[in-house]
């Protein structure tokens, strides 16, 4: 099947399509912009030729129409037509009425030709100019000669008073020779042009996209040096899209940032903690295998040596399980894990937490209170009560947690009290324990919620904790909306404050 044009110019245009998806943008926008100043200049161009080359031939026209009005008076004055050539030479010759080349032929009323010549000094014979029959009178028009030079006429045809017509052709060598010299013109001016402006448009391109070159280098810069605190220079104002994207990038980068840093954090934290609970699962298992060893070796003879044998192993064994316990139950809380979520009355949960407390430590002075209208919960009254919503098992270990630890760091008789109350303005319920023992440091307040932390002697262990109730309270608090500080009790002591969202009365 043969190819068509219109199929070739398809595939010229793919061609170039693909050409252009392979340049980078800066040879996209210069080839572009040439293209687009190509455009312009070519058509602006052939317009002013035509324009040019229309004004050069109602000149010529204009000229043909002058020789045909001195034909005519020549035609009356002179006594014969073979006088005409000699008498118009010198009447043209004086007046520079016509141009350089003009052919004059006279035609009897049968078409027959009287006389041919040419205006100009040539020595050749002038050309034949079309027949009669075809040559429209009074308009001119435009017409080859036929011979070998190939040039071509302005020929205006005018009918003679006796009959018949005389034709007056004026060569367009000239117009054609001036016309294709402004068109060489033209195309050098229009190549000039064109070099210069891709010299242009590349310096401005350059300086234009200078922004992506700083946003490509940044990146290969944190590519190459894993510098993450590198940011893209805002050089280009923000209503310009490169401001824009040198922002997003800018954004993006600080949230990456934050991202690798808030990671290394956490995987040093589980470190830590991996640490930690290895240290302290290490401990109650040395002493149970030295208990079984000393079981082993025969130094328990008596059946009174084995029972203290077994009871040190059962002791450190529920040792190892609370603080298994602790671990699954921070790990589920990590996990972000669904929770339960139905509305808590906090004020149940302080009174089992002191109850549990009163059972350890009877002699411990504890104290509970509560907000106004609650010191006698079964009188009915309809005061504010500091409800939420959430996991009532877990805020309930939240408070056995706190009165915990206020009884394991505190010396015996250290007064604890727990006070329930609600902050109507942020919309919280608040829940507090204080003691009035040695306090916390104020180095170590932000320090005791995280894992396996002790503050100063507690980390002997004596007292059996694991390091991790203050971190199970700050989770269930996190899990659960709220936040949890330490903070110092007037007159000496620590005094830990929980914050909750309080209920919405309208759920």
């Amino acid at each position: 099947m043969p190819r068509t044009r219109g199929s070739g110019i398809a595939r010229g245009a793919r061609r170039a399509r693909a050409w252009l998806a392979a340049r980078s943008i800066r040879a996209r926008l210069l080839v572009g912009a040439l293209l687009l100043c190509a455009g312009g200049l070519v058509s602006a161009e052939v317009v002013c030729t035509q324009l040019f080359r229309g004004y050069l031939m109602d000149r010529t026209d204009d000229q043909a129409r002058i020789l045909q009005t001195r034909l005519g008076l020549l035609e009356v004055l002179a006594p014969q037509v073979n006088r005409i050539p000699g008498d118009l030479r010198s009447v043209l010759v004086r007046t520079g009425a016509v141009g350089t080349h003009a052919v004059v032929e006279f035609r009897d009323a049968s078409g027959k030709t009287q006389l041919r010549f040419s205006t100009s000094d040539e020595s050749a014979p002038p050309p034949a100019l079309p027949p009669a029959a075809s040559t429209p009178v009074g308009e001119p028009f435009t017409t080859g000669t036929g011979d070998d030079d190939g040039r071509r006429y302005r020929v205006l045809v005018r009918e003679r008073p006796g009959g018949g017509t005389v034709a007056a052709a004026i060569d367009l060598t000239p117009l054609n020779d001036t016309t294709r010299r402004l068109i060489r013109i033209e195309i050098v001016v229009t190549a000039v042009v064109l070099t210069g402006l891709a010299l242009l448009g590349s310096a401005v391109v350059r300086i234009g996209l200078k922004p992506l070159a700083d946003v490509e280098a940044t990146a290969e810069s944190i590519i190459d040096g894993d510098d993450l605190s590198r940011r893209v220079p805002e050089r280009a104002p923000p209503s310009t899209e490169i401001g824009r994207l040198s922002a997003t990038l800018n954004t993006m980068l600080v949230r990456i940032d934050q991202s690798f840093a808030e990671s290394s954090a956490a995987q040093e934290r589980l470190r830590r903690f991996v640490a930690d609970a290895g240290h302290e699962l290490r401990t109650p298992l040395a002493a149970v295998l030295g208990l079984v060893e000393l079981h082993r070796s025969g130094a328990a003879g008596s059946r009174q040596d084995v029972t203290a044998l077994l009871d040190g192993i059962e002791a450190e064994g529920r040792r190892m399980r609370l603080l298994v316990e602790d671990l699954l139950l921070l790990a589920r809380l990590d996990q972000e894990r669904p929770q339960a979520s139905e509305p808590v009355d906090l004020v149940p949960l302080a009174v089992d937490a002191l109850a549990t407390a009163r059972a350890t430590e009877p002699d411990r002075p504890l104290r509970l209170d509560l907000p106004p209208g609650d010191e006698d919960r079964g009188n009915g009254d309809d005061g504010p009560r500091p409800t939420v919503v959430g996991d009532d098992v877990r805020l309930a270990r939240v408070l056995t947690n706190l009165v915990s630890n206020a009884l394991r760091h505190t010396p015996a008789g250290t007064s604890v009290t727990v006070r329930i109350g609600t902050d109507e303005k942020a919309g919280q319920a608040v829940v507090e324990v204080a003691d009035t023992g040695p306090g916390v440091p104020e180095e170590e307040a932000e320090r005791v919620f995280d894992r396996f932390h002790r503050v100063g002697d507690g980390r002997d262990r004596a007292s059996g904790g694991t390091g991790l109730g203050l971190s199970i309270v700050a989770a269930i608090v996190t899990a659960h909306g709220g936040s949890v500080r330490c903070l110092r009790t007037p007159g000496g002591g620590a005094t830990f404050e929980v914050r909750l969202p309080l209920r919405d009365p309208a759920m």
